[in-house]
Formats: structure tokens, sequence, C-alpha cells
């Protein structure tokens, strides 16, 4: 398929992000790194990075993720760099996520290319949206999900849980649902907070572009670690159970609801 931390990210779906059209195809910009002093290290499962101006700090990383930022990094910056001096500076940040046999699935079934809410270092997808661009642009991110603007695709958002950045994000995507050329298409998994209720799960719920949601019952799922940078794939401590319910939202136009019918 198309990979993670486990497993490298691959080309079959190369051409699915080709379709995906966007009105802001350009990238961020790319200012000049600052360098540094990096040596590097390595055990049978991790990868150490020593860094700064007498090597006194260290990072250690999962080494199947450290492989999936440097050929994320050669994907994208083979002209600009092609002997990778500059990949160390930038290679060494947390943020959960779904775990992969769902990114397979609604690859599958719901024709999912990119994800909304991002970091180089649990992205499934070789492209999607994070909160630092000019950083994360060396590793395939197109900016934040609020300056992005794609006319059709199928896509995944799984925020962090910020109220305020929740609302945004509703209204970003209902602007986009209304402006489409194309089938467009959000699945939205969102924390389903009742008690109360958040704003942007009402106004999610109540969206005239909800075309089905359906909820998951705390510790009846998991998501993976946000610092799975630094958990090996077997490690207990890889997936974390939700103790919260889950929501999961559809949020299509009508050529989007014709295409990736959420049957189920």
């Amino acid at each position: 398929p198309v990979g993670g931390p486990a497993t490298l990210v691959g080309r079959s779906q190369a051409a699915e992000f080709a379709a995906t059209r966007c009105r802001s195809a350009r990238r961020p910009p790319r200012p000049a790194a600052q360098q540094q002093l990096v040596e590097t290290g390595c055990t049978d499962r991790m990868q150490f990075v020593r860094y700064g101006r007498d090597n006194s700090s260290q990072q250690g990383i999962c080494r199947s993720v450290f492989a999936k930022l440097q050929q994320l990094y050669t994907l994208h910056c083979t002209e600009e760099d092609p002997s990778m001096e500059k990949f160390f500076p930038k290679a060494l940040n947390t943020q959960a996520a779904l775990p992969i046999p769902v990114f397979e699935a609604i690859s599958r079934l719901f024709g999912v290319t990119f994800e909304l809410f991002a970091s180089p270092l649990n992205c499934y997808f070789k492209q999607y949206c994070s909160a630092f661009p000019d950083t994360d642009c060396y590793f395939g991110s197109r900016g934040p999900v609020l300056d992005f603007y794609p006319l059709e695709g199928s896509f995944e958002a799984n925020p962090p849980f910020s109220e305020e950045l929740m609302v945004a994000m509703v209204n970003h995507m209902e602007n986009l649902l209304k402006e489409a050329t194309g089938p467009l298409s959000f699945m939205v998994f969102l924390p389903d907070w009742r008690d109360p209720p958040t704003e942007a799960l009402v106004r999610l719920e109540a969206s005239p572009y909800n075309r089905r949601q359906t909820c998951v019952l705390p510790f009846e799922h998991s998501y993976r670690n946000g610092m799975q940078q630094h958990c090996l794939e077997r490690d207990e401590d890889l997936y974390v159970k939700s103790a919260h319910g889950t929501l999961i939202v559809f949020l299509q136009n009508d050529a989007g609801f014709m295409k990736w019918t959420p049957n189920f």
C-alpha cells in the first residue's frame, strides 16, 4: 500500500496525488538552513542523532521512522539537496495519529489519499498538511490546512483537540465544499465530547454536507502514540486506548457522495 512508520511510503498512489488539484499548488517557501555539526549512530532498532556546537544534544528515533523521513526528504528535496547535507538539522515533533490499519481501510474504501493534520513523523501518505511549513515542507507538507484549497479529492482530518481550531476547520471545509468543482470528501475524526457538546461537534452534525456519521465507543479503539518515533513497532506503548468516544463524520458534496458513498 502506501506506508507508514513501519512500512516506508510507497509509489503506488503517485497518480492519486497528481490528480488532487488545488488552487495553491506551490509549496511553502523553503528558507536556507543553518547548518549544525551532526553525528549519527545506530543500534539494531534505534537511530541516534547528536547535534549542536559540541554534539552535546541527542535524539533517539526508531530506525523505521528515521528511514521514512529520509525517503520523504529524498522525494521532495532531491533537486535542492542531492547530497542530503541539510537533512539532519531538519529531521529531528508529536501528534497522535490513526492506526495504520485504519488508514489502509479508508484509503481502500473511500479513496482517501491525503491527511489534513499530520507531521513528517506520523504521516501515512506522501503529502499532508501540517502546522509548521517552514520545516515540514522538506518532507512533503503542503502547509497549514486553513491555507489549503483543494478543488476535489478525498481527505482525512484528525485535528488536534483544540475547540477553536476544530470550529475553524468546519468553517473551512464547508466553504470548500460549497466552491468545489469536482467530487470532494472529508472524513473527519473528532472527540465525542457531549458534556457539554463542543461547537465543532454541533456544527458537524448539523452541517448540510453531513452524509453519514458514526461513533466509536471509549476504550474500544486506540490512537497511535504521538511519540511513536521513540517506540518500537512491537512496543506496548505504540498504541494508546482512547478514554473518550470518537465521532466520525463524512462531509461531502453531491459528487463526492456519489463517488465515495459511506455505506456501512
